[in-house]
């Protein structure tokens, strides 16, 4: 289940450390840098990062 609102997706992107990044209309990522989650155990990614 993808993340459906902005604030969700903010907060999402804060507890995994995730900086330097826009969320566009789509509510897809654009992010300036790397992402780097192979160390969180995550089974899926509720956003769309571009």
């Amino acid at each position: 289940m993808k993340l459906q609102t902005k604030e969700k997706i903010e907060k999402w992107l804060y507890e995994y450390g995730i900086e330097k990044y826009i969320i566009n209309d789509n509510l897809t990522i654009d992010v300036n840098g790397d992402v780097d989650l192979s160390d969180k155990d995550l089974i899926e990614i509720l956003v769309n990062i571009q």
